[in-house]
């Protein structure tokens, strides 16, 4: 019987590569709407910036729109690194913020990093 996720490369968490059709996303700029996936592709002149704009939220790539943003395998950016808020002096990996207080440090920085550290972030 085949597997229904895409195979991955060590180190990868394949994810079902299907948009969740009950996930929606408030726009930047009508923060009262909320949209779905398609919306992302609906208008061919703006899907490529809608596109570069929203996929680039680890949420909406890994959890919501993996087909759509080519979010169908999900592993952290292991080069990459970010400063912390309350101490911008130190810098840390996508690992740290799995070490200690999860709850607590995937909500003060997923949102700004979630595209780099889908998986520590809890996004797949």
């Amino acid at each position: 019987k085949p597997s229904p996720l895409p195979s991955a490369a060590p180190g990868e968490v394949p994810v079902a590569c299907s948009d969740d059709p009950a996930f929606g996303f408030t726009l930047n700029n009508f923060p009262g709407t909320t949209v779905d996936c398609g919306w992302l592709t609906l208008n061919e002149k703006n899907s490529a910036y809608r596109i570069s704009t929203y996929c680039a939220v680890g949420e909406i790539k890994y959890a919501g729109c993996p087909s759509t943003c080519g979010g169908c395998t999900c592993e952290d950016n292991a080069d990459f690194t970010f400063t912390l808020t309350k101490q911008p002096h130190i810098t840390q990996n996508c690992l740290w913020l799995g070490l200690n207080n999860v709850d607590t440090r995937r909500a003060n920085y997923c949102d700004a990093i979630g595209a780099e550290c889908p998986l520590s972030c809890g996004y797949c």
